[in-house]
């Protein structure tokens, strides 16, 4: 199974990931970021954080970045109410 690193670039602050994921296709990569993003963005909203600015630069075991991925695309919009 190929391993992917998912790096988090914070403005200037690039945070290297060393350790990786192991996934099974790309197609499912997104999904990965998707759920991996908003675990983060929850833990910063519970420490007051915003991490909203944050992006997953995920590369894989070439160091290649197959993936750009802003935390921003990871919130679900607030949808209105539908009529009752």
């Amino acid at each position: 199974m190929p391993r992917f690193f998912f790096h988090i670039r914070k403005g200037e602050v690039f945070d290297r990931d060393d350790e990786g994921r192991e996934i099974d296709a790309t197609g499912s990569l997104s999904e990965e970021a998707t759920e991996a993003s908003r675990d983060l963005l929850a833990e910063g909203d519970l420490q007051g954080l915003d991490r909203r600015e944050w992006v997953f630069e995920i590369a894989d075991e070439a160091g290649e970045t197959v993936l750009t991925f802003p935390f921003e695309a990871a919130i679900e919009p607030d949808l209105p109410e539908p009529d009752a």
